[in-house]
């Protein structure tokens, strides 16, 4: 079940895509030390990454890769944050190396989840070559 999270007034604590509550199954796998392996969960999802609960050690700037259970979609993913420690998991901040809004397949994803299509030069600002 998804539930949105209201965005933040302040500009600082805004987020590039807005953040849904979810559970969703991902296989993480960590490519460096001993390249573990361990199936998580997320507490929280966006277009650019998500919060995981997670058992095995990682560090901020450590590439992982998740799978998505679901879909059996993988994206290489950045850690950026590691939070309160619960149960002997740690919540993980994760953000894609690019943006993927299809990656997590939430019904009724939030509108800013949409890829944005870059806009052409204006042909007529252009002046013609001589």
């Amino acid at each position: 079940m998804a539930e949105a999270l209201k965005p933040s007034s302040r500009p600082e604590l805004r987020r590039r895509s807005r953040r849904v509550k979810a559970h969703i199954q991902v296989v993480v796998h960590r490519h460096q030390g001993q390249g573990r392996r361990e199936t998580a969960g997320t507490l929280v999802v966006n277009a650019h990454g998500a919060l995981l609960l997670l058992a095995m050690p990682v560090v901020p700037g450590e590439l992982i890769s998740l799978k998505n259970v679901a879909t059996e979609e993988e994206i290489l993913a950045r850690v950026t944050s590691l939070g309160t420690r619960l149960l002997g998991k740690t919540q993980v901040g994760v953000e894609f190396i690019k943006p993927e809004p299809n990656f997590w397949k939430v019904p009724d994803r939030p509108e800013n989840w949409e890829r944005k299509q870059p806009q052409p030069a204006d042909a007529s600002a252009r002046k013609p070559a001589n």
